[in-house]
């Protein structure tokens, strides 16, 4: 069979082994940006007062040991990993945990009961399930960015945009933490929120900007929901961010920042948007220069990077809007 052509833009062929070992430098990446991202947690921890001392009465420190394994994984015990951990303990017992689905806390069960169970001798089963939770985290990341890398490659096959996007979703701003959106619409729209909208406005003005670029590239393709479309091209130049086949994502990325802007707590908008493919794919468009130049893309990463850091000493130290 003969080789496909080049996708790459490194002027190699696109082969399997190609995106084999594409696939596996983002996993090594993605691990080691879990890694650097636990080792400033701890580090952080280690400097700053908790701004909470919920974590004391979680883990409490009667032993060296108690204490040792506190150090290393008490920071990602943080708001809402309580409530996973507790549910996975005793179930659902309190109303307000009905809002966290069981998926998470049976696997922190399962693992903690089969391939974590010799470590009982040593940790209490809380403790067990704690790290069963880090376990399942970090290990689902890893396994959704090397997902973002293939689906980006097999929607459009330009494998050197898929490993940027996948790239970028590594420095993903959301970094250590995650959170909830359980408010009502415009509910939060008051003065006091103000500061809160401001730490939003970058990733709501990133969202925009490619929702915007992506409906003006092709005007009658978003009014009629995909029924027409300006004819592609003949040379195939259309870049992959502005391909049809992102069109059901795009709708979908629209949807999701209506409802954020009227009806969630906003500042989590950053960390609850961190999981869409087409945030990686516009800011990987951005990279590539096509739309907005230098300036726009030193804007992004520094975006990506900044909010990420200062997510990592916030949420290790319980601190909000974490």
């Amino acid at each position: 069979m003969a080789p496909k052509t080049d996708t790459t833009g490194t002027g190699a062929p696109d082969t399997i082994a190609n995106t084999v070992n594409r696939a596996s430098t983002v996993a090594y990446y993605a691990l080691v940006s879990r890694l650097v991202i636990w080792a400033l947690a701890v580090a952080s921890h280690a400097l700053i007062q908790d701004y909470d001392s919920a974590l004391e009465l979680v883990l409490p420190i009667e032993t060296p040991s108690q204490q040792l394994f506190k150090s290393i994984f008490g920071v990602f015990l943080r708001w809402d990993s309580f409530y996973f951990v507790h549910i996975a303990e005793k179930g659902y017992v309190f109303e307000q945990e009905h809002a966290f689905f069981p998926l998470v806390p049976a696997l922190m069960t399962l693992i903690s009961n089969t391939i974590l169970a010799p470590l009982g001798a040593f940790l209490t089963y809380r403790q067990l399930l704690v790290l069963a939770g880090v376990l399942v985290a970090n290990v689902s990341f890893i396994v959704a960015s090397v997902q973002l890398y293939k689906l980006t490659n097999a929607l459009f096959g330009r494998e050197k945009f898929a490993f940027l996007s996948a790239m970028l979703y590594v420095l993903t701003p959301s970094g250590i933490f995650m959170s909830a959106m359980n408010v009502g619409f415009l509910r939060y729209y008051e003065i006091k929120q103000i500061p809160n909208f401001l730490m939003a406005a970058p990733m709501i003005t990133l969202c925009a900007s490619g929702i915007v670029y992506y409906t003006l590239y092709d005007l009658p393709r978003a009014i009629s929901l995909g029924r027409s479309a300006t004819p592609v091209p003949s040379n195939g130049s259309t870049p992959p961010f502005m391909s049809t086949k992102t069109f059901p994502y795009i709708v979908l990325w629209t949807a999701l920042l209506f409802s954020a802007v009227t009806t969630m707590h906003i500042q989590i908008i950053t960390r609850a948007f961190s999981c869409l493919p087409p945030v990686y794919w516009f800011a990987a468009h951005q990279f590539e220069g096509k739309v907005l130049g230098a300036g726009w893309t030193k804007s992004v990463s520094t975006f990506f990077v900044m909010y990420g850091l200062v997510g990592i000493v916030l949420f290790a130290n319980f601190f909000p809007p974490a």
